[in-house]
């Protein structure tokens, strides 16, 4: 967050009340809240893990017995997506796609333009 602070001062965390192992990026809006009629107002960015947050998002699976497609009488166990967890890459990705961030401060605060991830992160931005 002191890296992100730096990129826009009107990011804010908030540990989730519900569930304490979530947490949330807002941003303050300056402007009047369609819902409210208040102003300033937070607004819901996206979801992060609250006591560590990877690079990478981390995709959650479960084991599923299903028959088995070649041998009808077995069964086969296969991996269920269930969801995923944001990495900071993906927090990242979403605030500039907001216009929240810049280009240039991410990898100034961040060098994610360096390193091995460097050219998914160029197409994904571009």
């Amino acid at each position: 967050m002191r890296r992100l602070l730096r990129l826009n001062p009107d990011l804010r965390y908030e540990q989730a009340l519900a569930d304490p192992a979530k947490g949330g990026i807002y941003v303050v809006e300056n402007r009047i809240d369609p819902m409210t009629g208040k102003s300033p107002w937070k607004r819901f960015v996206c979801g992060i893990p609250h006591e560590q947050v990877t690079e990478f998002h981390i995709v959650c699976t479960i084991n599923q017995v299903i028959p088995d497609p070649d041998h009808p009488a077995e069964q086969r166990v296969i991996q269920k997506l269930t969801g995923a967890i944001p990495g900071w890459r993906a927090v990242l990705l979403k605030l500039l796609k907001e216009g929240l961030v810049s280009p240039a401060g991410i990898d100034r605060e961040f060098h994610i333009t360096q390193g091995r991830s460097s050219r998914r992160w160029k197409e994904a931005v571009s």
